[in-house]
């Protein structure tokens, strides 16, 4: 075996390891949003929008630019007709 052949080797040792590592940290991420739920709240400019997450709580952190005086409603399906409706604020 030569230089160029085990350089060969290594370079396919090196890119199968970084796969693998990949693989493993996707299944790792994947079943922590397996059951987000989805939710409803109200942004800034009165437009009812939807955040996917795991709890309220957790969807009421992650809502952007959510109004001071909404809060999250669970639903039951993203296709919901309240989502990109306008309310007054």
């Amino acid at each position: 075996m030569n230089t160029r052949t085990s350089l060969t080797l290594t370079t396919t040792q090196i890119v199968i390891s970084a796969v693998i590592a990949a693989s493993a940290l996707f299944a790792v991420a994947v079943p922590s949003q397996a059951h987000a739920a989805t939710y409803a709240f109200v942004n800034n400019s009165g437009e009812v929008s939807i955040v996917s997450a795991n709890s309220p709580t957790e969807a009421l952190a992650n809502a952007f630019n959510i109004s001071v005086h909404s809060g999250v409603m669970l639903l039951q399906s993203q296709l919901n007709a309240l989502v990109g409706f306008h309310v007054s604020l």
